[in-house]
């Protein structure tokens, strides 16, 4: 069974540098079903999300910003 994480963005401006950096926060997990045809989410009691959510393969690294990783639609 994989098991991947739901991480969403958060980029925020350095003061000092001014450049912008996204931090990746994870809000969940997810596995595949036995049947191979779906995936079971699960987001802990008293998380609130909206917008995009990434989901990865659980030991991969999260891209280094959301525009890389919604293919510029970020």
């Amino acid at each position: 069974m994989t098991i991947y994480n739901l991480v969403i963005p958060e980029e925020r401006t350095d003061k000092q540098s001014g450049e912008v950096k996204t931090y990746w926060h994870r809000v969940g997990s997810a596995f595949t079903q036995k049947s191979g045809k779906g995936f079971n989410l699960v987001i802990p009691e008293g998380v609130s999300i909206s917008g995009r959510v990434l989901m990865l393969e659980r030991g991969q690294n999260e891209p280094e910003s959301a525009a890389e990783a919604f293919n510029g639609e970020g």
